[in-house]
């Protein structure tokens, strides 16, 4: 077995591995990835390291290098995703595996990263097991709302904001963050699909939309029966009514992220109703059904959803330092879609 930087002609064998590779314990669900290389394409500076075993690829794991202010002071941060190995071969590569942590750790330090960071299913105690032992820690607990889209909501147009306006309102909120990314800075990255905002005399919302289907789909390959069951039942209904639908085992989901929701004003919640109902018409237009939205835990958002709309899965904020800066748990954070 060897470890070595991928390979562009490694592309169709990481997609398939992708693939193999489940993840989460009592929903296990995997992505359906167009190109490997997209998602580290979104980072100034990236590298994936592969284990390979007689040319056949049992692992892999990815890194990006990106600027972002903490506490108003710009540094360097490492994103570690993709991290995957083989089921057939999880108790004899260990140590290969691990040796390539700490290489793309070596890495990260070369390039000047502070910390890295990352996100792992809380459900999910075989990867938390494994990236403990190599340092890393949890800060917080994340959250993705979910909500599927089923029927044209009536929405009053009220003024929306243009792109570059919305842009600027969520920078200068996001400012106020002690962990947040310039805007402006990704603002080019192929995956923003929509800047959506609006204004009535009582305040306003805005929002950002991170088109995940570009890269990936979502396939749910084990869930308990009733939930299956669930899902057949519910997608059949919902081809017939305007109804909402739980994905039923081996479907396709094509899904999209809404960021950088911001809101003010007198009725919070009618503000984010109207807004999301607006969301969900777009979702329709271009035969988006699900709707994730990462967020640290936000009652008035559960409350204010138009349709059926609950936690879907929870996610730790995971971090490992290099050095002696230490992230205090209180930290307030801003939510970054190439992290996802």
């Amino acid at each position: 077995m060897k470890l070595r930087d991928a390979l562009p002609e490694d592309n169709m064998q990481l997609l398939e591995l992708d693939r193999r590779v489940s993840q989460g314990e009592w929903i296990e669900l995997a992505f359906e990835k167009k190109n490997f290389f997209f998602k580290s394409s979104q980072f100034k500076k990236s590298r994936i390291l592969v284990v390979e075993d007689n040319g056949k690829i049992i692992g892999t794991l990815s890194a990006g290098i990106k600027e972002v202010f903490l506490n108003n002071k710009k540094i360097n941060v490492g994103s570690v995703f993709d991290l995957r190995l083989d089921p057939e071969y999880r108790k004899n590569t260990s140590r290969e595996y691990y040796s390539g942590i700490k290489e793309m750790d070596r890495w990260l330090i070369e390039n000047n990263a502070e910390f890295s960071c990352g996100y792992v299913r809380i459900d999910n105690e075989r990867a938390m097991k494994a990236i403990t032992k190599r340092g890393y820690a949890i800060l917080k607990k994340i959250k993705f709302y979910s909500a599927a889209i089923s029927r044209r909501m009536n929405v009053n147009e009220d003024y929306f904001y243009n792109e570059q306006e919305i842009l600027e309102m969520i920078n200068k909120k996001n400012r106020k963050k002690q962990l947040f990314f310039d805007r402006q800075e990704t603002a080019d990255l192929p995956l923003w699909k929509n800047a959506i905002g609006i204004r009535t005399e009582n305040g306003y919302a805005c929002c950002r939309i991170w088109d995940v289907a570009q890269e990936k789909e979502i396939i749910i390959y084990e869930m308990p029966w009733y939930l299956n069951l669930l899902g057949k039942t519910s997608y059949f209904t919902s081809r017939f009514l305007p109804l909402p639908y739980f994905p039923p085992k081996n479907h396709r989901i094509k899904y999209w992220l809404l960021m950088d929701l911001i809101y003010d004003g007198k009725d919070k919640k009618k503000l984010i109703r109207k807004l999301l109902k607006k969301v969900n018409n777009i979702c329709l237009e271009n035969k988006t059904r699900f709707l994730l939205i990462p967020s640290e835990e936000d009652h008035l958002l559960h409350s204010a959803m138009p349709y059926i709309f609950k936690p879907a899965f929870d996610f730790y904020y995971i971090y490992k330092t290099f050095g002696p800066m230490k992230l205090n748990p209180n930290l307030s954070l801003d939510l970054d879609p190439r992290d996802f």
